[in-house]
């Protein structure tokens, strides 16, 4: 069986924040979560850095079942090329090589949108390749938009695909 989990961007949000999107990631039926742990943020629009063990804590005492693993604008960094990527020393340097990163760098290897039709596509090459565990990654603010997103249309779609619970 095929475990669906989402990350929790610690980069992204503050932790409070992050307890309840993981909170509502068990509601939404998710089976696990992941959890990013930097010492800054790769970019100055993701504004955290939380101490991730504690919010991890938090987690383990706001949700019953999940299990938890640690793992354009707010995530040009993909874009960036090669060992470039890794290394950068500050948050700044992030910025600036940020800035030749264009959109379509930065999507062009994940299928993003509404549409499911390029997901299940994007799922099906890594069910045929063998995996068993699978992450979605919401970039940006609105995390209540994509687990209804993933309630009322992915999951349902999935189930079809993988013959997940």
């Amino acid at each position: 069986m095929v475990a669906f989990g989402v990350t929790l961007s610690s980069e992204e949000h503050p932790p409070l924040e992050l307890v309840a999107n993981a909170r509502k990631a068990e509601e939404a039926g998710f089976d696990f979560v992941s959890i990013s742990d930097h010492f800054h943020p790769w970019v100055t629009a993701q504004g955290h850095s939380p101490f991730v063990w504690g919010v991890l804590g938090a987690i383990a005492t706001a949700t019953e079942r999940i299990e938890v693993a640690v793992v354009h604008e707010i995530w040009p960094n993909g874009g960036v090329a090669g060992q470039l990527s890794q290394d950068l020393p500050t948050f700044t340097h992030f910025d600036q090589a940020a800035e030749m990163v264009t959109e379509e760098d930065a999507t062009a290897s994940v299928p993003c949108g509404a549409d499911v039709e390029p997901i299940l596509d994007s799922v099906r090459s890594f069910l045929d390749a063998g995996y068993d565990h699978l992450y979605f990654h919401q970039i940006g603010p609105d995390q209540d938009r994509f687990l209804r997103f993933w309630t009322e249309e992915l999951q349902p779609a999935l189930q079809d695909v993988a013959g997940s619970g």
